[in-house]
């Protein structure tokens, strides 16, 4: 009989390292599956750590909005009495009739009344620049040089701030360098120019005044 080839030996499964698959080269140790729970757990974790930050932001907004209430506050009670004291003096000073043309009774603040009183009585912002020219071309030093070079140095910055353009300038030395000659039609031509109160100004015309006030 002819000899059989001899069977190739089983390999046999190595017990020293349980769980674990041994090859020639390398050592691979099983996959545990992932749980359900787990990938909730994971998840959940991830939305938590992108809610942090919008959580923060919130909480800080509201932070400054606590803190600039309790600032507004503390300013409130601190001007409240004051209010009330310069509210009170202000009527207390005007005239009657002052009082009605203004309608005080529906403000309570000083601010507001002396707005309105400024409005209805004060200076145009026409007028005030007629006078401020007029006050620099009526400077002298009368002997106090001293005192009429801190005039001047008030008086052009005050006109520097009004920025004052040539046009601007010839036109008001011309209106005061009129004087008291026929006043009754300056003051006329003057009430449309002081009518634009605290808007823009805007000039006369300088030629055409001329030519009515030579003909």
């Amino acid at each position: 009989f002819a000899r059989m080839p001899p069977k190739a030996s089983r390999g046999t499964k190595s017990t020293d390292v349980p769980f674990q698959i041994s090859t020639r080269n390398h050592t691979y140790a099983q996959e545990t599956p992932i749980s359900t729970d787990q990938f909730s757990n994971d998840s959940a974790d991830e939305a938590r750590s992108d809610e942090e930050p919008s959580i923060m932001e919130e909480m800080r907004a509201s932070l400054l909005r606590q803190i600039r209430e309790e600032i507004a506050q503390q300013l409130r009670d601190e001007i409240k009495p004051k209010n009330e004291i310069l509210h009170t003096r202000i009527l207390q000073t005007i005239a009657s009739h002052v009082r009605e043309t203004i309608s005080w009774e529906d403000s309570t603040l000083a601010a507001e009344i002396w707005a309105r009183i400024t409005s209805t009585y004060g200076l145009s912002a026409a007028e005030e620049r007629i006078m401020t020219v007029k006050a620099l071309l009526d400077i002298n030093p009368q002997d106090n040089y001293p005192a009429m070079i801190r005039d001047f140095q008030r008086l052009t910055a005050k006109l520097r701030r009004m920025n004052l353009s040539f046009d601007d300038m010839i036109h008001d030395i011309f209106i005061c360098s009129l004087g008291q000659w026929n006043q009754n039609f300056i003051r006329t031509q003057l009430d449309e120019f002081y009518s634009c109160g605290q808007g823009p100004i805007k000039n006369l015309d300088i030629a055409t005044l001329a030519d009515q006030l030579v003909a």
